[in-house]
C-alpha cells in the first residue's frame, strides 16, 4: 500500500538496469486492498517491466509472505528457463480467502491483467496465480503499452543480454583481444587469428540466439537478424539484438456449434 516506496523501486530498477551497472534484477510485490488501489498502484507507482504486483484482497496471508512465495518459485525455475508460464500454478504456503465475495471472478482478472498487476484467485483454499504479468501497462502519455505483457518476456529479454555478455566476456574476447573494421566482403585475405570484426561476432552471437532459440527461449532468430558495426569513434562493436521471446499460451478460442444430424447414406 505504500506508494512512494514503490516509486523508489522502481527508480532503484531502473538504475540498476542501466547498461553501466547491468544488474537486471526483478522485484515482486503483493497488495491485499481493492483492485481499484491495486490499479493505481500498478500504473502510477510501478509501471515497470521489472515489477509484478500480485493482488489478493483481504487475503489470510501476509502480502510480503505472498509475494515472497511466488518470487521464491519463479527464481528456482527461471535459473533453468526464463520463459515460463506461471498459469495456475499454487502459491505454496498461502491460503486461500475465506471471504467468498472478495474472489476475483472473470471479469475482474481480466480487468486486473489489463492494468498490470497480477490476481490471484482462491480454490478450494488454494491460492491460485490466473497469469504472471508485468506492471507495464501504460506508456509515458498514458497509451495502452502491451509490449512486455508476461513477467516472461521481461526475464528472457535479461538472461539473453546476460548469455550474450557471458559468451562474449569468457569466450569470444578472450580468443580475440584485438579490433578492426569488416573486411571487404570480396576479399582475398581474412584478418588474422585473435583479430575481431563486425561480421565475426554477428556470426557468434547469431549461434548464441540459436541454441537459446532451441531451448524456447526466444524465436525469430534468422527473419531478425543481429545487425553489427564497428563505433566511428571508439574501437569497439556496437550491435543491434531483436529477441522475440517464444509466447505462451494461455487460451483458446473456438467456436461449438450444435449441428442437426443428418444421415447422408438415406434414401
Amino acid at each position: 500500500r505504500d506508494a512512494t516506496n514503490l516509486g523508489r523501486w522502481r527508480t532503484q530498477l531502473d538504475m540498476l538496469a542501466d547498461p553501466t551497472i547491468a544488474k537486471m534484477g526483478h522485484a515482486i510485490f503483493c497488495n491485499s486492498g481493492t483492485q481499484a488501489a491495486t490499479k493505481t498502484l500498478a500504473q502510477t507507482s510501478l509501471d515497470n517491466v521489472r515489477g509484478e504486483l500480485l493482488w489478493m484482497q483481504d487475503g489470510e496471508t501476509q502480502p510480503a509472505v505472498i509475494a515472497a512465495s511466488h518470487a521464491a518459485y519463479r527464481l528456482q525455475l527461471e535459473q533453468v528457463n526464463p520463459n515460463r508460464s506461471y498459469d495456475n500454478t499454487v502459491i505454496k504456503g498461502v491460503f486461500g480467502q475465506t471471504d467468498a465475495a472478495t474472489v476475483p471472478g472473470y471479469a475482474a482478472c481480466v480487468a486486473a491483467l489489463d492494468a498490470g498487476f497480477t490476481p490471484v484467485v482462491s480454490v478450494n483454499g488454494l491460492a491460485l496465480i490466473t497469469r504472471a504479468v508485468t506492471t507495464r501497462s501504460l506508456t509515458a502519455t498514458g497509451a495502452v503499452d502491451d509490449g512486455c505483457v508476461d513477467v516472461a518476456e521481461s526475464a528472457t529479454a535479461d538472461e539473453v543480454r546476460d548469455e550474450l555478455a557471458s559468451f562474449w566476456g569468457t569466450e569470444f574476447l578472450g580468443g580475440n583481444p584485438y579490433i578492426q573494421d569488416d573486411p571487404a566482403e570480396d576479399a582475398t585475405t581474412q584478418p588474422r587469428e585473435g583479430v575481431a570484426y563486425p561480421r565475426l561476432w554477428t556470426q557468434e552471437a547469431t549461434a548464441v540466439l540459436k541454441r537459446l532459440e532451441s531451448l524456447n527461449w526466444i524465436t525469430g532468430v534468422d527473419t531478425h537478424p543481429v545487425e553489427s558495426a564497428l563505433h566511428p569513434d571508439v574501437p569497439r562493436i556496437v550491435s543491434y539484438y531483436p529477441v522475440i521471446v517464444l509466447p505462451k499460451q494461455h487460451q483458446l478460442e473456438g467456436t461449438v456449434a450444435q449441428t442437426r444430424f443428418k444421415n447422408n447414406k438415406a434414401a
